[in-house]
């Protein structure tokens, strides 16, 4: 029990620096979606958002997951030389399919444009085939330090980025560019984070060992065995995502898909939570499990979920009882028509952090073709209910079909992960908290059904929200024997004694007693 404490702890410490460090970096990055949303109507931000995910799309496809091969491949007690020719490997092989393709794209912009009915995109395609190198670059940059565990230095690297993007995009429209300054916003935002992030690699793997290892074959091809199972799974929900933004563009108008692409953003932000314990998750994960600790490996899984469920639960009952508020406090009244799909989206995007880790659950235990198939799985499943729904329901279709496409991968993963290891991520004490702060959250919304809430007034009820999640933790005696020696631990290092935890820790031991 210990050492799942102690790996726990772990996650928790390099999470708290991802997560920050993720929020701050998100919070830029909306930013930014705001902005052209707000200076571009829903029409013309549809028109960019389609030459995006096109290009987004193809991206996924180039990096071959070498962004989720390199970090697995070069975590734990590789040799230095190892390590600088696995990463190595992985920029060799998606530098070279990234050319090719945006030779392709170039060669056949017209052609796509006419597909869409849109013969503009025959102009803002090439521009934008720019991001089919910088991207690439970006996740194999930031693979590497997710190898390496260095977290505070992919948040700076991806932080720096964003930034740049901003700077860069605010510029543009300041001069009266702004359809330049939206293509630049992406590309340079991925250049950014991928000098920086090679930077950091060159200093830590790199600099004064007095020769660099390049790559020979065998490695290039063991780095491209392992990670083309996961080209698919690695990006899925990028490519959930985009599926929903094509068909949404080749079934409905441009003004539809400026809605979607607005949305999407700020309705994953739930998954940030769980892609910042992910983060380091798997690399500690992947360690216990090498060691055959299967009890620790189980105990982490298990409270990890716990953990991503309760934090990520306010801010989506904040996202799906007061959707039309949060739209419209951050996009502007024209975009108000995507209050149900919002909050449609947002609901799946928390059933998908409700089941945790699940995907670094599968490639910790070495099962990466499994991840492909379940990620194949759920985007089929996702583009039949696309061409289905969207017709008729329009882009809340395209959100219903995205949530029920990550229900499809995620119940394939957690089945694998259960025949493999005999674990699960679910516990009656991660419901139990949720009950009461789910009544709490309906009144509040039923209270101020009649009132046009702003950013300010959400930010209160979201806090509120949250407060009353903590106190139903302990109220509903939902600490498990993990939980209690993280925050005894907490109370040691801070010097301080929680009364809660105090309580609920003495309540328990006199359970036990009695039993």
């Amino acid at each position: 029990m210990t050492g799942s404490s102690d790996g726990l702890i772990d996650v928790l410490r390099g999470a708290g620096i991802i997560f920050l460090g993720t929020i701050i970096g998100r919070g830029i990055g909306l930013l930014g979606e705001v902005l052209l949303a707000r200076i571009l109507l829903p029409d013309q931000f549809g028109d960019i958002a389609l030459a995006y995910t096109i290009v987004s799309m193809l991206a996924v496809i180039v990096t071959l997951g070498t962004a989720q091969g390199v970090p697995r491949l070069i975590s734990g007690d590789e040799s230095q030389e190892r390590k600088q020719r696995l990463l190595l490997s992985g920029f060799s092989i998606t530098i070279s399919i990234g050319l090719l393709t945006f030779i392709s794209l170039i060669a056949f912009s017209s052609t796509i444009g006419e597909i869409f009915g849109n013969p503009e995109m025959a102009t803002v395609l090439p521009w934008f085939g720019l991001y089919l190198l910088t991207f690439p670059a970006a996740r194999v940059s930031i693979g590497g330090l997710r190898g390496i565990e260095q977290s505070w230095k992919t948040v700076v690297a991806r932080n720096s980025g964003r930034i740049s993007g901003i700077v860069g995009l605010v510029f543009m429209i300041w001069i009266g560019a702004e359809t330049i300054g939206a293509v630049g916003y992406y590309i340079v935002t991925q250049l950014i984070i991928a000098l920086v992030a090679a930077y950091f690699l060159y200093e830590q793997l790199f600099a004064g060992t007095g020769r660099n290892w390049m790559p020979n074959k065998s490695e290039i091809n063991e780095t491209f065995s392992f990670s083309w199972p996961l080209a698919v799974s690695s990006g899925f929900l990028i490519l959930v995502g985009n599926f929903d933004i094509l068909m949404v563009g080749y079934f409905l108008e441009s003004r539809q898909v400026g809605y979607y692409r607005a949305i999407q953003p700020l309705a994953l932000l739930l998954l940030v939570i769980l892609s910042s314990f992910v983060f380091l998750f798997m690399p500690i994960v992947t360690k216990h499990y090498k060691s055959n600790d299967i009890n620790i490996v189980n105990n982490l899984f298990t409270s990890t979920t716990k953990l991503v469920s309760l934090i990520a639960f306010p801010i989506a009952l904040v996202f799906v009882l007061f959707s039309e508020d949060v739209v419209v406090a951050f996009y502007g009244a024209d975009y108000a028509p995507a209050a149900l799909a919002f909050s449609v989206l947002a609901t799946g995007s928390y059933l998908r952090v409700f089941v945790g880790p699940n995907a670094a659950m599968i490639k910790a235990i070495n099962r990466t073709r499994i991840d492909m198939i379940s990620a194949v799985a759920g985007l089929l499943v996702n583009i039949i209910l696309n061409v289905t729904l969207i017709p008729i329901y329009g882009i809340s279709g395209a959100a219903f079909a995205t949530g029920v496409g990550y229900f499809v991968y995620n119940v394939i993963e957690l089945g694998v992960v259960y025949h493999s290891i005999g674990t699960h991520p679910f516990s009656l004490n991660t419901v139990k908290p949720l009950i009461p702060t789910t009544v709490v959250a309906i009144s509040i919304a039923s209270l101020t059904a009649s009132q046009s809430l702003d950013l300010i007034m959400l930010l209160v009820i979201g806090g509120v929200i949250a407060i009353i999640q903590f106190v139903s933790v302990f109220a509903t005696q939902s600490l498990e024997t993990t939980d209690e020696l993280i925050l005894q631990r907490l109370e040691n290092r801070l010097g301080v004694d929680l009364p809660f935890v105090t309580q609920q820790i003495e309540g328990q031991n006199n359970k036990e007693e009695e039993l």
